[in-house]
């Protein structure tokens, strides 16, 4: 099995693909279909040249999964903000 190193353009091609599959109705209650997965391999494959496992694209997906909640998580608790020019989240200095 190949190792990524999974880069920006890689990453949101892997998210826009997922996302046109739900649209589609690819997506069930727990996860995706495996022609949503299919699909994105077949997107990333003709994008950037890169061929991988359905079980790659799924940790990645669960990774970014984790990342999203631990970021909401942070941005939701009291005084955190999220600086837009710098693209963090930042604390008060009480913090």
């Amino acid at each position: 099995m190949t190792k990524l190193k999974w880069s920006k353009t890689a990453t949101q091609t892997l998210l826009t693909a997922l996302h046109e599959q739900a649209l589609q109705g690819e997506k069930a209650v727990n996860g995706f279909k495996k022609k949503a997965w299919i699909a994105a391999q077949a997107a990333l494959k003709d994008s950037h040249g890169i061929e991988l496992e359905t079980s790659q694209l799924k940790s990645k997906w669960v990774n970014l999964k984790k990342d999203y909640d631990i970021f909401t998580t942070i941005k939701n608790n009291s005084g955190f903000r999220w600086d837009d020019e710098k693209a963090v989240p930042t604390a008060p200095d009480r913090v």
